[in-house]
């Protein structure tokens, strides 16, 4: 994605992760708190790719992606399989024998689908036409079986493609494309239910950029107001979790005019966005917040990453109890350098799964992953 501090899929990678993905841990050996380290799949990913997004269909049977990697969660163990693609961004499961997964800038194909426990490009996504080297997706949302929305970024306008019947279409774009230096993109979607969809991301130009808000209402998008920011140079929203309809929390990041960043939390209640007080943090380089999820009204995670030094951050997981997001401690592998989480998700029950990537501090990156105790 084309925001500030961006890399394809959407998400900020102020650390450089590379070389393989190693097994971590078992729980326990992170500090102690909600969050516990769970024992990563036992693979090696050459591009040392994080995971970006996860859904769990129940608190037993999880999917995870990133990069080109698929992993599955079933029976207390993890397990790897081939993603036929790269820069996998965002999987959704409206059933736990059907999943999808979408690939940002770059990832042919585009829309890979899982059915009965077989990954493999989904037939129905050409009809879209779509240029992988100029288009891409980094987000979807299934509310049912037969219908799923996946959202991201075309040259300079947002992409919006609907699953409906057994067909994709390309829904129109809500703000006509105006050239290079202007860009708008969506980063995440999420549904109530089939008739109440939302998207998020920004859109701007001169690189400032403010929140972007999509709504779409049985079928038909359209941009949505969004809160203003007066004491922001730019603002991008990053996530978002519906557990009602009009009922919604987006989080993302806002950048000071000298390059410090902030987490940015919204909230749609009773129709109307409005921003929320987050918890305190001291402004700095590589602040994000990039996933969201609610296991009810009351209690609900975001997660990401602050900034740590020149060229480091640490995970960050704040907590929504009914009245206040406040910090909590998560879960880092023992002599981590640096961590970071991407995408954050709530089983059916209550029980909570985080993934992201820690860096070993010797130039090898480790897949990580978390699960709420």
């Amino acid at each position: 994605m084309r925001g500030f501090g961006r890399t394809q899929g959407g998400q900020a990678s102020p650390v450089l992760l590379v070389a393989f993905v190693v097994t971590l841990a078992s729980a326990g050996c992170g500090s102690v708190g909600p969050w516990t380290l769970v024992a990563s799949a036992p693979d090696v990913n050459p591009a040392g790719a994080p995971l970006r997004g996860i859904a769990c269909t129940s608190a037993d049977e999880c999917w995870a992606v990133g990069g080109s990697s698929i992993f599955h969660y079933y029976q207390a163990a993890w397990t790897t399989e081939g993603a036929q693609t790269d820069a996998l961004a965002s999987v959704a499961c409206p059933d736990p024998a059907d999943c999808w997964a979408v690939a940002s800038l770059g990832g042919d194909p585009l829309v890979l689908r899982d059915t009965d426990g077989h990954w493999g490009p989904d037939a129905a996504a050409a009809s879209l036409d779509v240029d992988t080297s100029e288009n891409g997706l980094s987000g979807i949302a299934c509310p049912s079986i037969s219908e799923c929305w996946a959202v991201g970024e075309a040259p300079y306008v947002p992409l919006i493609a609907g699953y409906r019947n057994g067909l994709w279409t390309r829904a129109p774009n809500l703000i006509p494309p105006a050239g290079p230096g202007h860009q708008s993109f969506l980063s995440a979607v999420a549904c109530a239910n089939t008739t109440d969809c939302w998207a998020v991301g920004a859109q701007g130009s001169g690189g400032l950029e403010v929140p972007l808000i999509a709504q779409d209402l049985s079928g038909v998008w359209s941009e949505s107001a969004s809160p203003s920011l007066p004491d922001s140079a730019t603002a991008v929203l990053d996530a978002i979790t519906c557990s009602a309809p009009s009922e919604c929390w987006a989080v993302g990041t806002t950048q000071e005019a000298d390059g410090a960043t902030l987490p940015l939390i919204e909230r749609l209640y009773q129709g109307v966005w409005s921003v929320v007080q987050g918890a305190s943090i001291p402004a700095a380089s590589g602040t994000d917040l990039s996933g969201v999820a609610c296991v009810d009204a009351d209690r609900c995670w975001a997660v990401g990453y602050e900034g740590a030094g020149p060229d480091a951050v640490q995970q960050l997981i704040e907590e929504y109890s009914g009245a206040k997001w406040s910090i909590v401690d998560g879960a880092s592998p023992g002599g981590a350098q640096a961590s970071q989480l991407h995408s954050v998700t709530c089983a059916p029950g209550g029980t909570c799964w985080a993934v992201g990537s820690a860096d070993s501090g010797d130039g090898s990156s480790l897949t990580l992953i978390e699960q709420t105790r």
